[in-house]
Protein backbone atom coordinates (compact mmCIF):
# COMPACT_ATOMS: atom_id res chain seq x y z
CA UNK A 1 0.00 0.00 0.00
CA UNK A 2 1.09 3.29 -1.19
CA UNK A 3 2.17 5.94 1.71
CA UNK A 4 1.87 9.28 1.73
CA UNK A 5 4.48 9.80 4.02
CA UNK A 6 6.78 8.22 1.53
CA UNK A 7 5.52 10.03 -1.51
CA UNK A 8 8.09 12.07 -3.55
CA UNK A 9 10.85 11.20 -0.45
CA UNK A 10 14.48 11.32 -1.32
CA UNK A 11 15.80 7.80 -0.02
CA UNK A 12 19.27 6.70 0.08
CA UNK A 13 20.63 3.23 0.08
CA UNK A 14 23.68 1.94 1.54
CA UNK A 15 24.18 -1.73 1.30
CA UNK A 16 27.23 -3.84 -0.72
CA UNK A 17 24.58 -6.42 -1.22
CA UNK A 18 23.06 -6.24 -4.92
CA UNK A 19 20.28 -8.57 -3.69
CA UNK A 20 19.81 -6.13 -0.78
CA UNK A 21 20.04 -3.19 -2.67
CA UNK A 22 17.75 -4.68 -5.61
CA UNK A 23 15.03 -5.78 -3.52
CA UNK A 24 14.96 -2.24 -1.53
CA UNK A 25 15.29 -0.11 -4.50
CA UNK A 26 12.11 -2.57 -5.92
CA UNK A 27 9.78 -1.87 -3.25
CA UNK A 28 10.40 1.95 -2.49
CA UNK A 29 11.22 2.96 -6.12
CA UNK A 30 7.34 2.89 -6.43
CA UNK A 31 6.94 5.49 -3.78
CA UNK A 32 9.95 7.30 -3.70
CA UNK A 33 13.16 8.21 -5.15
CA UNK A 34 15.87 5.90 -4.13
CA UNK A 35 19.30 6.02 -4.65
CA UNK A 36 21.79 3.42 -3.77
CA UNK A 37 25.17 3.58 -2.86
CA UNK A 38 27.26 0.43 -2.18
CA UNK A 39 30.09 1.30 0.53
CA UNK A 40 30.25 3.99 3.21
CA UNK A 41 32.90 5.66 0.95
CA UNK A 42 30.42 5.43 -2.16
CA UNK A 43 27.63 6.94 -0.11
CA UNK A 44 29.64 9.84 1.75
CA UNK A 45 30.75 10.84 -2.14
CA UNK A 46 27.11 10.63 -3.25
CA UNK A 47 26.20 13.11 -0.16
CA UNK A 48 28.82 15.44 -1.43
CA UNK A 49 25.94 16.29 -3.97
CA UNK A 50 22.80 15.10 -2.94
CA UNK A 51 20.51 15.51 -0.01
CA UNK A 52 18.51 12.61 1.28
CA UNK A 53 15.17 12.52 3.77
CA UNK A 54 16.21 9.58 5.61
CA UNK A 55 18.78 6.78 4.48
CA UNK A 56 19.18 2.61 5.13
CA UNK A 57 22.29 1.79 6.38
CA UNK A 58 23.72 -1.89 6.10
CA UNK A 59 26.70 -2.33 9.31
CA UNK A 60 28.80 -4.80 7.59
CA UNK A 61 30.31 -3.61 4.70
CA UNK A 62 34.40 -3.39 3.68
CA UNK A 63 36.02 -0.21 3.92
CA UNK A 64 34.44 2.04 6.66
CA UNK A 65 31.45 -0.03 7.94
CA UNK A 66 27.81 1.19 8.68
CA UNK A 67 28.83 2.96 11.94
CA UNK A 68 31.91 4.96 10.76
CA UNK A 69 30.08 5.88 7.81
CA UNK A 70 26.35 7.02 10.34
CA UNK A 71 29.36 8.71 12.11
CA UNK A 72 30.68 10.42 9.45
CA UNK A 73 27.34 11.45 7.89
CA UNK A 74 26.51 13.03 11.19
CA UNK A 75 29.35 15.63 11.34
CA UNK A 76 28.14 17.34 8.64
CA UNK A 77 25.51 19.78 9.97
CA UNK A 78 23.62 19.55 6.45
CA UNK A 79 22.51 15.89 7.90
CA UNK A 80 22.28 16.44 11.48
CA UNK A 81 18.62 15.61 11.21
CA UNK A 82 18.61 12.97 8.58
CA UNK A 83 16.94 9.95 10.27
CA UNK A 84 19.75 7.27 9.64
CA UNK A 85 17.94 3.44 10.45
CA UNK A 86 20.40 0.77 10.03
CA UNK A 87 19.33 -2.30 8.20
CA UNK A 88 21.84 -5.51 9.21
CA UNK A 89 22.08 -9.23 10.37
CA UNK A 90 23.58 -8.12 13.26
CA UNK A 91 21.03 -8.51 16.11
CA UNK A 92 22.48 -8.43 19.23
CA UNK A 93 22.07 -5.75 22.14
CA UNK A 94 25.59 -3.98 21.66
CA UNK A 95 25.28 -3.78 18.29
CA UNK A 96 21.73 -1.93 18.08
CA UNK A 97 22.72 0.30 21.37
CA UNK A 98 26.31 1.02 19.26
CA UNK A 99 23.96 2.09 16.06
CA UNK A 100 21.52 4.81 18.35
CA UNK A 101 24.83 6.18 19.72
CA UNK A 102 26.76 7.01 16.53
CA UNK A 103 23.18 8.92 15.38
CA UNK A 104 20.44 5.97 14.23
CA UNK A 105 17.13 6.47 14.79
CA UNK A 106 16.59 3.13 14.28
CA UNK A 107 17.28 -0.65 13.68
CA UNK A 108 15.92 -3.35 11.38
CA UNK A 109 17.29 -6.60 11.63
CA UNK A 110 17.82 -9.23 8.64
CA UNK A 111 15.91 -10.54 7.16
CA UNK A 112 13.98 -7.58 7.20
CA UNK A 113 9.95 -7.39 6.25
CA UNK A 114 9.21 -4.80 3.14
CA UNK A 115 6.33 -3.80 4.74
CA UNK A 116 7.76 -2.93 7.90
CA UNK A 117 10.73 -1.64 6.31
CA UNK A 118 8.00 1.21 4.48
CA UNK A 119 6.24 1.59 7.75
CA UNK A 120 9.23 2.03 9.89
CA UNK A 121 10.36 4.78 7.05
CA UNK A 122 7.04 6.74 7.14
CA UNK A 123 6.72 6.98 10.49
CA UNK A 124 10.65 8.25 10.66
CA UNK A 125 10.29 10.73 7.53
CA UNK A 126 6.87 11.58 9.38
CA UNK A 127 8.62 12.78 12.49
CA UNK A 128 11.32 14.56 10.52
CA UNK A 129 8.87 16.48 9.16
CA UNK A 130 7.06 17.09 12.25
CA UNK A 131 10.28 17.93 13.68
CA UNK A 132 11.72 20.57 10.80
CA UNK A 133 8.17 21.99 11.30
CA UNK A 134 8.41 22.72 14.79
CA UNK A 135 11.96 23.76 14.41
CA UNK A 136 10.74 26.25 11.86
CA UNK A 137 7.62 27.27 14.17
CA UNK A 138 10.26 28.07 16.72
CA UNK A 139 12.80 30.22 14.91
CA UNK A 140 9.31 32.22 13.50
CA UNK A 141 7.67 32.23 17.17
CA UNK A 142 11.93 33.56 18.51
CA UNK A 143 11.88 36.25 15.72
CA UNK A 144 8.60 37.26 16.24
CA UNK A 145 9.24 37.62 20.08
CA UNK A 146 12.17 39.53 19.25
CA UNK A 147 10.47 41.44 16.76
CA UNK A 148 7.56 42.56 19.49
CA UNK A 149 10.49 43.13 21.99
CA UNK A 150 12.22 45.84 19.12
CA UNK A 151 8.87 47.56 19.08
CA UNK A 152 8.20 47.88 22.37
CA UNK A 153 11.50 49.29 22.95
CA UNK A 154 10.63 51.62 20.07
CA UNK A 155 7.27 52.55 21.22
CA UNK A 156 8.68 52.90 25.00
CA UNK A 157 11.80 55.45 23.28
CA UNK A 158 8.66 57.49 21.07
CA UNK A 159 6.17 57.64 24.84
CA UNK A 160 9.14 58.87 26.37
CA UNK A 161 9.79 61.75 23.54
CA UNK A 162 6.63 62.29 23.16
CA UNK A 163 6.20 63.20 27.25
CA UNK A 164 8.91 65.31 26.53
CA UNK A 165 7.68 67.28 23.69
CA UNK A 166 4.34 67.51 25.02
CA UNK A 167 5.99 69.01 28.81
CA UNK A 168 7.85 71.21 26.41
CA UNK A 169 5.10 72.11 24.85
CA UNK A 170 2.70 72.57 27.89
CA UNK A 171 5.42 74.70 29.09
CA UNK A 172 5.26 76.90 26.25
CA UNK A 173 1.36 77.12 26.54
CA UNK A 174 1.65 78.12 29.77
CA UNK A 175 4.02 81.40 29.53
CA UNK A 176 2.01 82.78 26.59
CA UNK A 177 0.64 85.87 26.79
CA UNK A 178 -2.79 84.79 25.37
CA UNK A 179 -5.82 82.56 27.10
CA UNK A 180 -4.75 78.75 26.34
CA UNK A 181 -7.73 76.03 27.27
CA UNK A 182 -7.35 72.26 26.35
CA UNK A 183 -10.43 70.35 26.42
CA UNK A 184 -12.24 67.19 25.62
CA UNK A 185 -15.26 68.14 23.54
CA UNK A 186 -16.86 65.20 24.44
CA UNK A 187 -16.88 65.23 28.07
CA UNK A 188 -16.42 68.53 28.35
CA UNK A 189 -13.21 68.05 30.55
CA UNK A 190 -10.53 70.43 31.06
CA UNK A 191 -6.70 68.98 30.29
CA UNK A 192 -4.94 72.22 30.83
CA UNK A 193 -5.59 76.17 31.62
CA UNK A 194 -2.96 78.37 31.71
CA UNK A 195 -2.82 81.45 34.38
CA UNK A 196 -4.07 83.75 31.55
CA UNK A 197 -7.05 81.91 30.92
CA UNK A 198 -8.34 81.50 34.46
CA UNK A 199 -7.56 85.32 34.74
CA UNK A 200 -9.66 85.85 31.73
CA UNK A 201 -12.66 83.92 32.63
CA UNK A 202 -12.30 84.57 36.37
CA UNK A 203 -14.04 80.52 36.99
CA UNK A 204 -15.60 80.16 40.39
CA UNK A 205 -16.37 76.44 41.37
CA UNK A 206 -18.36 75.21 38.49
CA UNK A 207 -15.26 75.39 36.57
CA UNK A 208 -15.19 76.66 32.65
CA UNK A 209 -18.14 78.23 31.45
CA UNK A 210 -16.85 78.56 27.48
CA UNK A 211 -19.01 76.57 25.12
CA UNK A 212 -16.80 74.17 22.81
CA UNK A 213 -18.23 72.49 19.96
CA UNK A 214 -16.88 69.21 18.52
CA UNK A 215 -13.30 68.29 17.68
CA UNK A 216 -12.76 68.25 13.85
CA UNK A 217 -10.35 65.23 12.27
CA UNK A 218 -8.45 68.05 10.49
CA UNK A 219 -5.55 69.29 12.39
CA UNK A 220 -4.92 72.29 10.25
CA UNK A 221 -8.58 73.38 10.44
CA UNK A 222 -8.32 76.68 12.88
CA UNK A 223 -11.78 78.94 13.54
CA UNK A 224 -11.45 82.19 14.65
CA UNK A 225 -13.24 84.80 15.76
CA UNK A 226 -13.37 88.20 17.88
CA UNK A 227 -15.14 88.47 21.23
CA UNK A 228 -15.68 90.96 23.75
CA UNK A 229 -15.99 90.48 27.83
CA UNK A 230 -18.86 92.65 28.88
CA UNK A 231 -17.36 92.85 32.11
CA UNK A 232 -13.94 94.15 31.45
CA UNK A 233 -14.68 95.66 27.98
CA UNK A 234 -11.78 94.06 26.70
CA UNK A 235 -11.79 92.41 22.93
CA UNK A 236 -10.42 88.82 22.40
CA UNK A 237 -9.32 86.91 19.15
CA UNK A 238 -10.23 83.56 19.62
CA UNK A 239 -8.64 80.58 17.56
CA UNK A 240 -10.34 76.96 17.99
CA UNK A 241 -8.61 74.10 16.31
CA UNK A 242 -8.61 70.61 16.88
CA UNK A 243 -5.42 68.43 17.96
CA UNK A 244 -4.28 64.78 19.43
CA UNK A 245 -3.34 65.45 22.80
CA UNK A 246 -0.38 63.28 24.78
CA UNK A 247 -2.90 60.27 25.20
CA UNK A 248 -4.04 60.09 21.39
CA UNK A 249 -7.38 61.94 22.71
CA UNK A 250 -8.68 64.40 19.92
CA UNK A 251 -9.21 67.89 21.79
CA UNK A 252 -9.65 71.43 21.09
CA UNK A 253 -7.48 73.97 21.97
CA UNK A 254 -8.47 77.36 22.13
CA UNK A 255 -6.22 80.05 22.47
CA UNK A 256 -7.54 83.69 23.02
CA UNK A 257 -5.70 87.04 22.15
CA UNK A 258 -6.06 90.33 23.86
CA UNK A 259 -6.76 92.61 20.82
CA UNK A 260 -7.95 95.91 23.13
CA UNK A 261 -5.45 97.53 21.58
CA UNK A 262 -6.03 97.34 18.17
CA UNK A 263 -9.29 97.26 18.09
CA UNK A 264 -9.16 100.66 19.88
CA UNK A 265 -7.54 101.96 17.24
CA UNK A 266 -9.18 100.01 14.26
CA UNK A 267 -12.81 102.12 16.15
CA UNK A 268 -10.84 105.32 16.55
CA UNK A 269 -9.86 105.44 13.02
CA UNK A 270 -13.29 104.84 12.03
CA UNK A 271 -14.45 107.45 13.86
CA UNK A 272 -12.06 109.22 12.52
CA UNK A 273 -12.62 108.96 9.14
CA UNK A 274 -16.13 109.43 9.61
CA UNK A 275 -16.17 112.30 11.38
CA UNK A 276 -13.42 113.90 8.30
CA UNK A 277 -16.07 112.24 5.07
CA UNK A 278 -18.53 113.75 7.35
CA UNK A 279 -16.51 117.55 7.51
CA UNK A 280 -15.24 117.53 4.02
CA UNK A 281 -18.72 117.44 2.28
CA UNK A 282 -19.47 120.99 3.44
CA UNK A 283 -16.98 122.86 1.88
CA UNK A 284 -16.96 120.13 -1.19
CA UNK A 285 -20.51 121.93 -1.71
CA UNK A 286 -19.21 125.22 -1.65
CA UNK A 287 -16.46 124.29 -4.30
CA UNK A 288 -19.17 122.48 -6.54
CA UNK A 289 -21.84 125.56 -6.22
CA UNK A 290 -19.19 128.55 -6.98
CA UNK A 291 -18.39 127.56 -10.37
CA UNK A 292 -22.29 127.11 -10.77
CA UNK A 293 -22.42 130.84 -10.36
CA UNK A 294 -19.76 132.11 -12.02
CA UNK A 295 -20.87 130.04 -15.33
CA UNK A 296 -23.66 132.07 -15.17
CA UNK A 297 -21.57 135.56 -16.18
CA UNK A 298 -21.59 136.36 -19.65
CA UNK A 299 -18.24 137.65 -20.10
CA UNK A 300 -16.33 134.62 -19.16
CA UNK A 301 -13.63 133.45 -22.10
CA UNK A 302 -14.29 129.73 -23.48
CA UNK A 303 -10.87 128.90 -21.33
CA UNK A 304 -12.55 130.26 -18.62
CA UNK A 305 -15.84 128.18 -19.22
CA UNK A 306 -13.54 124.94 -19.45
CA UNK A 307 -11.66 125.91 -16.22
CA UNK A 308 -14.73 125.92 -14.03
CA UNK A 309 -16.28 123.15 -15.88
CA UNK A 310 -13.08 121.17 -14.69
CA UNK A 311 -13.41 122.41 -11.15
CA UNK A 312 -17.12 121.49 -10.78
CA UNK A 313 -16.58 118.17 -12.52
CA UNK A 314 -13.46 117.57 -10.01
CA UNK A 315 -15.80 118.69 -7.26
CA UNK A 316 -18.55 116.30 -7.78
CA UNK A 317 -16.46 113.51 -8.22
CA UNK A 318 -14.65 113.79 -5.06
CA UNK A 319 -18.46 114.10 -3.54
CA UNK A 320 -19.28 111.27 -4.77
CA UNK A 321 -15.96 109.34 -3.68
CA UNK A 322 -17.02 111.05 0.46
CA UNK A 323 -20.59 109.95 -0.49
CA UNK A 324 -19.51 106.24 -1.54
CA UNK A 325 -17.35 105.89 1.75
CA UNK A 326 -19.92 106.71 3.69
CA UNK A 327 -22.27 104.20 1.91
CA UNK A 328 -19.30 101.90 2.43
CA UNK A 329 -19.64 102.32 6.17
CA UNK A 330 -23.55 101.74 6.02
CA UNK A 331 -22.50 98.14 4.35
CA UNK A 332 -20.16 97.38 7.06
CA UNK A 333 -22.59 97.89 9.75
CA UNK A 334 -25.10 95.99 7.66
CA UNK A 335 -27.35 99.18 7.67
CA UNK A 336 -27.53 100.04 3.73
CA UNK A 337 -30.47 99.44 1.36
CA UNK A 338 -29.81 98.36 -2.26
CA UNK A 339 -31.89 100.24 -4.47
CA UNK A 340 -30.78 98.93 -7.80
CA UNK A 341 -31.24 100.71 -11.28
CA UNK A 342 -31.09 99.58 -14.69
CA UNK A 343 -27.59 101.19 -15.74
CA UNK A 344 -25.60 100.55 -19.01
CA UNK A 345 -22.07 98.96 -17.75
CA UNK A 346 -20.37 99.44 -20.98
CA UNK A 347 -20.97 103.72 -20.23
CA UNK A 348 -19.73 103.15 -16.80
CA UNK A 349 -16.64 101.33 -17.69
CA UNK A 350 -15.90 103.86 -20.54
CA UNK A 351 -16.24 106.35 -17.74
CA UNK A 352 -13.83 104.95 -15.29
CA UNK A 353 -10.90 104.21 -18.52
CA UNK A 354 -11.63 107.80 -19.47
CA UNK A 355 -10.88 109.13 -15.82
CA UNK A 356 -8.03 106.85 -15.18
CA UNK A 357 -6.23 107.42 -18.59
CA UNK A 358 -3.96 109.74 -17.07
CA UNK A 359 -2.72 106.85 -14.66
CA UNK A 360 -2.76 104.13 -17.66
CA UNK A 361 -0.58 106.69 -20.34
CA UNK A 362 1.97 106.94 -17.60
CA UNK A 363 2.57 103.93 -16.04
CA UNK A 364 2.70 102.80 -20.16
CA UNK A 365 -0.61 100.40 -19.62
CA UNK A 366 -3.01 100.56 -22.83
CA UNK A 367 -6.61 99.39 -21.56
CA UNK A 368 -9.30 97.78 -24.12
CA UNK A 369 -12.68 97.20 -23.40
CA UNK A 370 -14.80 94.05 -24.94
CA UNK A 371 -18.55 94.32 -24.43
CA UNK A 372 -20.45 91.16 -25.76
CA UNK A 373 -24.04 89.62 -25.55
CA UNK A 374 -24.74 85.92 -24.48
CA UNK A 375 -24.06 84.47 -28.10
CA UNK A 376 -20.35 86.11 -28.11
CA UNK A 377 -21.61 89.18 -31.05
CA UNK A 378 -19.83 92.71 -30.10
CA UNK A 379 -22.28 94.92 -28.43
CA UNK A 380 -22.13 98.74 -27.67
CA UNK A 381 -24.20 99.13 -24.28
CA UNK A 382 -24.76 96.43 -21.83
CA UNK A 383 -27.75 97.00 -19.69
CA UNK A 384 -27.15 95.49 -16.29
CA UNK A 385 -29.49 96.27 -12.86
CA UNK A 386 -26.86 97.87 -10.22
CA UNK A 387 -26.25 101.53 -8.25
CA UNK A 388 -24.08 103.58 -11.06
CA UNK A 389 -21.93 104.91 -8.26
CA UNK A 390 -21.17 101.57 -6.52
CA UNK A 391 -21.19 99.84 -9.76
CA UNK A 392 -17.80 103.20 -10.74
CA UNK A 393 -15.69 102.76 -7.59
CA UNK A 394 -16.07 99.22 -8.12
CA UNK A 395 -14.72 98.90 -11.70
CA UNK A 396 -11.98 101.86 -10.37
CA UNK A 397 -10.68 100.04 -7.54
CA UNK A 398 -10.31 97.16 -9.69
CA UNK A 399 -8.82 99.15 -12.93
CA UNK A 400 -6.26 100.78 -10.34
CA UNK A 401 -4.70 97.65 -8.89
CA UNK A 402 -4.58 96.10 -12.56
CA UNK A 403 -3.11 99.20 -13.84
CA UNK A 404 -0.34 99.49 -11.03
CA UNK A 405 0.23 95.64 -10.98
CA UNK A 406 0.77 95.78 -14.78
CA UNK A 407 4.25 95.56 -15.99
CA UNK A 408 5.01 98.56 -18.60
CA UNK A 409 3.94 97.92 -22.10
CA UNK A 410 1.46 95.74 -20.49
CA UNK A 411 -2.12 95.35 -21.14
CA UNK A 412 -5.48 95.55 -19.26
CA UNK A 413 -8.49 93.71 -20.45
CA UNK A 414 -12.28 94.72 -19.44
CA UNK A 415 -13.99 92.28 -20.35
CA UNK A 416 -18.34 92.59 -20.10
CA UNK A 417 -20.86 89.83 -21.34
CA UNK A 418 -24.50 89.47 -20.88
CA UNK A 419 -25.79 86.82 -20.63
CA UNK A 420 -28.08 84.92 -18.10
CA UNK A 421 -25.52 86.90 -15.62
CA UNK A 422 -23.75 89.48 -15.97
CA UNK A 423 -19.53 88.91 -16.01
CA UNK A 424 -17.13 91.35 -15.79
CA UNK A 425 -13.96 90.34 -15.77
CA UNK A 426 -10.80 92.48 -15.35
CA UNK A 427 -7.53 90.82 -16.30
CA UNK A 428 -3.23 91.75 -16.34
CA UNK A 429 -0.26 90.35 -16.46
CA UNK A 430 1.87 89.93 -13.35
CA UNK A 431 0.92 87.04 -10.84
CA UNK A 432 -0.89 88.02 -7.24
CA UNK A 433 1.53 87.15 -5.05
CA UNK A 434 1.10 83.88 -3.52
CA UNK A 435 1.36 85.63 0.32
CA UNK A 436 -1.67 87.23 -0.38
CA UNK A 437 -4.16 85.15 -2.30
CA UNK A 438 -6.22 83.37 0.04
CA UNK A 439 -6.43 86.87 1.90
CA UNK A 440 -7.29 89.12 -1.23
CA UNK A 441 -10.27 91.05 -0.74
CA UNK A 442 -9.49 91.52 3.00
CA UNK A 443 -9.66 94.85 4.83
CA UNK A 444 -6.22 96.77 4.82
CA UNK A 445 -4.54 93.70 2.90
CA UNK A 446 -1.66 95.06 0.57
CA UNK A 447 1.41 94.06 -1.09
CA UNK A 448 4.71 95.83 -2.16
CA UNK A 449 2.70 99.29 -2.59
CA UNK A 450 4.55 101.71 -0.34
CA UNK A 451 1.34 104.31 0.00
CA UNK A 452 -1.49 100.94 -0.60
CA UNK A 453 -3.76 101.21 2.28
CA UNK A 454 -5.54 97.43 1.01
CA UNK A 455 -8.92 98.92 0.71
CA UNK A 456 -9.36 98.60 -2.62
CA UNK A 457 -10.11 95.31 -3.03
CA UNK A 458 -12.37 95.01 0.28
CA UNK A 459 -14.27 97.76 -0.80
CA UNK A 460 -14.85 96.20 -4.33
CA UNK A 461 -16.09 93.30 -2.41
CA UNK A 462 -18.40 94.83 -0.01
CA UNK A 463 -20.11 96.72 -2.48
CA UNK A 464 -20.10 94.20 -4.90
CA UNK A 465 -22.40 91.70 -2.22
CA UNK A 466 -24.43 94.84 -1.59
CA UNK A 467 -25.71 94.34 -5.05
CA UNK A 468 -26.12 90.51 -4.69
CA UNK A 469 -23.36 90.19 -6.69
CA UNK A 470 -20.22 87.91 -6.32
CA UNK A 471 -16.28 88.08 -6.96
CA UNK A 472 -13.32 86.15 -7.10
CA UNK A 473 -9.65 85.63 -7.82
CA UNK A 474 -8.86 83.74 -10.93
CA UNK A 475 -4.88 82.57 -10.98
CA UNK A 476 -5.37 80.14 -13.06
CA UNK A 477 -3.35 81.78 -15.97
CA UNK A 478 0.38 81.40 -14.93
CA UNK A 479 2.03 84.96 -15.29
CA UNK A 480 -1.50 86.76 -15.06
CA UNK A 481 -4.51 88.09 -12.75
CA UNK A 482 -7.87 88.12 -13.31
CA UNK A 483 -10.83 89.70 -10.57
CA UNK A 484 -13.88 88.24 -12.18
CA UNK A 485 -17.61 89.94 -11.02
CA UNK A 486 -20.89 87.94 -11.14
CA UNK A 487 -23.98 90.38 -11.49
CA UNK A 488 -28.19 89.05 -11.59
CA UNK A 489 -29.79 90.08 -14.39
CA UNK A 490 -33.72 91.70 -12.72
CA UNK A 491 -36.26 91.99 -15.47
CA UNK A 492 -38.48 93.66 -12.90
CA UNK A 493 -36.25 97.14 -12.85
CA UNK A 494 -36.67 99.81 -14.77
CA UNK A 495 -34.02 101.90 -16.91
CA UNK A 496 -32.83 104.61 -15.15
CA UNK A 497 -33.74 107.76 -16.77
Amino acid sequence: MKSNAIAGAAILIVDDSPENLAVLHGHLDRQARVMIAQSGEDALELLKYAAPDIILMDILMPGLDGFETCAKIKQNPRFYDTPVIFVSALSEVVDKLRGFDVGGVDYITKPFNLKEVAARVATHLKLLRTQRELTQSNRQLRYEIFQCRATEDELRENQGRLEVAHRQFVSVLEGMEAGVCVVDPETQEELFANHYFKAIFRRGADGLLMDFGAASDDDDEILAEEWRDEISGRWFLKHERSLLWVDRRRVLLQLHLDITPQKRRALMREDAERITRHDLKSPLNAVISIPQLLLMDDNLTPEQVEMLGFIQQVGVKMLNMISMSLELYRIECGDYEYKPQIIDMAKVVRSVMLSLESMSKSARVSVVLDVRDGCGALIERCLAPGEELLCYSVISNLLMNAIEASPRGGQVLISLKRGQELVLSVSNKGETPYAIRDHFFEKYVTYGKKKGTGLGTYSAKMLTEAMDGSIELDCGEPGATTVRIRMPLYACISPKA
